[in-house]
């Protein structure tokens, strides 16, 4: 669990630096959706979405509906 705290650590501090970097929000949503935080996962995956990242929305809107 440390592990993937630290990973999301990383993964904010990554959107601050560069928040429209789809990739990063992708890893940010993806991980909080694999730690049960799902409301926290909904807006990195919207911004995603925004970002008009073809493939990466696909996954993210994938990752919405189904919950993970």
């Amino acid at each position: 669990m440390a592990h993937n705290e630290a990973a999301l650590q990383d993964y904010e501090h990554a959107v601050q630096l560069a928040p429209d970097n789809a990739k990063a929000q992708l890893s940010k949503g993806m991980l909080l959706i694999g730690l049960n935080r799902r409301k926290e996962a909904m807006p990195a995956l919207q911004i995603v979405c925004r970002l008009n990242q073809d493939a990466a929305c696909a996954k993210a809107r994938q990752l919405m509906a189904s919950g993970g």
